[in-house]
């Protein structure tokens, strides 16, 4: 122990240091002092403590776990937490704006950084969040890039012939609106004729819940989703999207089968959601009310008039709007 000896408790010491013994715990209270709490190590704890189940799902602990470790901690991680301040933020702010789109870079910040810094305000660290007078440049929502109709169609009609053990979820993403890890989520006992259960959600593999409370809801099939939900009906218990026996990964669903039918079919990939995009887009362009479309794809009125309504409708009023909110 580098030579330094210490007593063990209710031992006097004496000068030759004659019946001292090593001790750890002693030592590295008695001759170390303190090392200084690093943004990083606060950050990882802050993540072990409060972003992990069950206070958030698997999937936003993994996540927020990633941004971490790739965009803040090789940023922001080696330096004591009373030196991030609002010139090192705005450091970081420029550096990743010059990699990353802007609202990737606001995201980052808001859900990695932010309440890190806002817990260590609470744990007497820092007297005052630095975030608070971080300047952002004006984000406006990027405009929604959906297939259309005729790709739809084509996508379907590969997933029917090539891969069919698919066919009903992206239908059900394309057609309903569904996110990609709802779909993967649903049992055929959760169908009913025309009318689709969403009580839980496959993320990675992982039977977790909805994305929000709002996200459990019943929703009735149109008729050709209903042609497609019948023609592939299986047994009550069993899942209704299996690869190899096994829950597929939405990411593989998303990424590598919707690429292959893509790239097959001649159609630009924009990854599974924009299926989900398309659903949300026909409605709205067939004048679908605001609070109707917010309720039927499980998400808020303010997320459907900001991403889509101000693009392919007409805005509403706010306060219209808020009455909905709680209506729809």
């Amino acid at each position: 122990m580098g030579g330094r000896r210490v007593a063990r408790v209710g031992q006097e010491s004496v000068p030759d240091g004659t019946g001292f013994t090593p001790d750890p715990m002693q030592q590295l209270t008695l001759f170390d002092a303190p090392k200084p709490a690093t943004f990083g190590r606060y950050a990882l704890k802050w993540h072990a403590r409060y972003c992990s189940p069950p206070w958030v799902t698997a999937y936003t602990s993994k996540v927020r776990l990633g941004v971490l470790r790739a965009q803040v901690l090789p940023a922001l991680g080696h330096l004591r937490i009373e030196d991030v301040t609002v010139a090192e933020l705005e450091r970081v702010q420029r550096d990743m704006m010059q990699r990353m789109k802007p609202a990737s870079v606001s995201h980052t910040f808001r859900s990695a950084i932010g309440p890190v810094l806002k817990q260590a305000v609470l744990d007497g660290l820092i007297p005052a969040h630095p975030m608070r007078s971080l300047r952002w440049p004006r984000i406006d929502p990027a405009k929604p890039d959906p297939y259309t109709d005729a790709e739809v169609d084509l996508l379907l009609e590969w997933f029917r012939r090539h891969a069919p053990q698919f066919e009903v979820a992206v239908a059900l993403v394309m057609l309903a609106g569904l996110r990609p890890s709802e779909a993967c989520g649903l049992k055929w006992g959760d169908i009913n004729k025309n009318t689709v259960l969403i009580e839980r959600a496959v993320v990675d593999g992982q039977v977790t819940t909805t994305k929000t409370k709002r996200s459990i809801r019943k929703i009735s099939v149109s008729k050709r989703l209903g042609a497609i939900l019948r023609r592939r009906r299986g047994q009550a218990d069993e899942w209704v999207c299996l690869h190899r026996g096994r829950l597929v990964r939405t990411q593989a669903l998303g990424c590598y089968w919707m690429r292959r039918a893509c790239q097959d079919v001649g159609v630009r990939h924009r990854g599974l959601y924009a299926g989900r995009r398309h659903a949300i887009s026909a409605a709205i362009s067939d004048g679908a009310e605001i609070g109707h479309v917010a309720a039927y794809c499980g998400t808020s009125i303010t997320r459907i008039e900001r991403h889509y309504y101000r693009y392919l409708g007409a805005l509403s009023d706010p306060r219209e709007a808020a009455k909905r909110k709680h209506t729809a």
